[in-house]
């Protein structure tokens, strides 16, 4: 196994160095486990003895086992560790239409990115549908908007970060 430079160090490191110093410890002790392989272990400030990959991966590895260990499912073992007794349920944010520098279209707008929030959802799959329709939606009006005749103006293009490009002079030409 390597990492993306072909580097094999850190699979080296967590075979021969960190699993045997982990071996037998209780895995819901996370903060302490990361302790060891960082301070005690490594004890480099940049962690280039071991590797951060390396440390990341056993961290990783620990806190999985943890959660198993303890019974929870892993984002309820995360929660505890970082002390958040109440969970929220995430929004996903979806990239309507990309503007700004990044847009690779130089389509004039001011701003990087318009995002939509499908907030109020009551769960992920109805936000996801929410989202979704919305967004499927912009692009039928920008369709229609910037038509001219029966041919359409670079419909809805896919920006580099999931947005739609589109040639707009303002802001306020977004759709609404």
């Amino acid at each position: 196994m390597t990492d993306r430079t072909g580097d094999v160090r850190w699979w080296g490191s967590c075979v021969q160095i960190i699993a045997p110093a982990l071996e037998g410890r209780d895995p819901t002790q996370q903060a302490e486990l990361d302790e060891l392989m960082t301070a005690t272990l490594d004890g480099t400030a940049n962690l280039s003895q071991l590797g951060a990959n390396a440390i990341m991966a056993a961290s990783a590895a620990v806190c999985k086992a943890g959660a198993a260990e303890a019974g929870l499912p892993l984002y309820r073992h995360v929660g505890a560790l970082a002390g958040n007794a109440r969970m929220v349920l995430p929004v996903p944010q979806f990239n309507a239409l990309s503007g700004g520098l990044h847009s690779g279209a130089a389509n004039g707008l001011p701003v990087q990115e318009f995002l939509l929030f499908p907030s109020g959802a009551v769960s992920f799959a109805e936000a996801m549908r929410m989202g979704t329709e919305t967004y499927h939606h912009l692009k039928r009006i920008i369709g229609v908007r910037y038509q001219r005749g029966s041919i359409v103006i670079l419909l809805c293009r896919r920006g580099r970060l999931g947005g739609d490009e589109k040639h707009f002079n303002q802001v306020s030409e977004f759709p609404t």
